[in-house]
């Protein structure tokens, strides 16, 4: 079997494989069986693992067992094995995958900083020539992947025993399992994948909704929940700049967007400053006047552009989210007893309900929010009021 296949492998291609090795090498079976194999090991360049991934396909789209791994597929969906579409659709795919392949410019990828290799191994069972056990291991480099330009490495291995019983797994619960498509919902079940593996990779690449924010962030969760909603934007050149303050103006058009609220822009603004505010504010300073969120300050000013502080945006959260106020409840922030009196409720209120958590122990009344802690309280909002 082997000896057919590197013949026709040979003729196939003008190459010969680098640094080709073959020994021999017991394998351990998972069925407790231990063979005595001859182990063949090789490693390909891009180009010719672009060839051999190309012959590979080639071999599958005509092979039988395409046909039975499909017509298995169908079974377990309870479908129809009479019709052939389903396999038709599969062979088109991989006729697509091909011909894209085989156009392929590897000098191309190189060009933009793409590259690779392809290491295989089979260990061949010299009496029966069956491959009992196969590995592989694929390296690519492409700059679109990771900004720091990381290989993504794929290993691959695979034992055959056990040929023609029946086979018994183990199927996980739904709580174990995490498909692909719910993670651009919610991506945090995939979070606890090292950064080098190549889930986190293809997440970071696919999933980062701002240039400045990748799933390290501490904030990355919210701020990625927000941005999916529509509820945020960044700046013109895609940042959404997490540690930069939030002018009062910004943080109501965020709070705003986040409640849903239907613009009403029937309010006539009084605010004695009322000219500071810039056109794109005005429709949704409108809409949380109407709505009760703000009332601005006791001597009649919004400062629209004057960065909030984290007292300020509590006191707007906390009416945004139509929290009732305990009295009773008792902070534990270190700084409390410099909490503005006006503050206070507010304070309470967000507390019990988990809107904040302070950080280093204190909760920083005066200190301005930050853009990664504006989201952070939003997200937690819409979260609370969910449930």
């Amino acid at each position: 079997m082997i000896k057919n296949f590197v013949s026709d492998y040979v003729d196939n291609f003008n190459y010969v494989f680098q640094n080709l090795q073959v020994t021999d090498e017991p394998v351990s079976l998972h069925n407790g069986q231990v063979v005595q194999t001859k182990r063949f090991e090789v490693s390909l360049d891009l180009s010719q693992a672009k060839d051999t991934l190309v012959y590979a396909l080639e071999n599958l789209a005509q092979s039988q067992e395409l046909a039975n791994l499909v017509n298995a597929f169908e079974k377990s969906a309870g479908q129809s094995s009479q019709d052939s579409s389903n396999l038709d659709q599969v062979k088109a795919a991989l006729d697509e995958m091909i011909n894209s392949l085989k156009t392929a410019d590897v000098n191309e990828w190189k060009a933009m900083g793409m590259d690779g290799s392809l290491h295989l191994n089979f260990w061949i069972n010299p009496d029966t020539k069956d491959v009992v056990q196969q590995d592989a291991t694929f390296t690519f480099t492409d700059p679109s992947l990771s900004t720091e330009n990381l290989p993504l490495t794929l290993h691959i291995t695979t034992q055959t025993w056990n040929q023609n019983q029946p086979v018994v797994y183990d199927q996980p619960n739904e709580s174990q399992i995490a498909w692909f498509e719910s993670s651009f919902a919610d991506p945090t079940p995939l979070f606890q994948f090292e950064q080098e593996t190549p889930i986190r990779m293809i997440l970071n690449a696919q999933l980062q909704p701002f240039d400045d924010v990748d799933t390290e962030n501490y904030a990355y969760t919210p701020i990625y929940n927000l941005k999916q909603k529509g509820m945020i934007d960044g700046y013109d050149n895609n940042e959404f700049r997490h540690q930069g303050a939030i002018t009062r103006a910004e943080f109501i058009k965020m709070t705003v967007n986040a409640l849903g609220l239907t613009e009403d822009t029937s309010a006539n603004l009084t605010f004695k400053d009322k000219e500071q505010i810039q056109d794109w504010a005005v429709p949704y300073i409108q809409t949380a006047v109407q709505s009760g969120l703000i009332h601005g300050y006791l001597d009649g000013t919004l400062h629209p552009n004057q960065s909030i502080t984290r007292a300020e945006m509590v006191k707007i959260l906390v009416a945004a989210a139509n929290l009732s106020i305990n009295e009773n409840y008792t902070l534990s922030y270190t700084d409390t007893d410099m909490i503005p009196a006006w503050a206070l409720p507010y304070v309470k209120a967000a507390s019990e309900n988990g809107l904040i958590n302070g950080y280093d122990g204190r909760f920083a009344s005066d200190e301005h929010a930050t853009r990664a802690q504006v989201a952070t309280v939003l997200d937690r909002m819409l979260t609370n009021q969910l449930q």
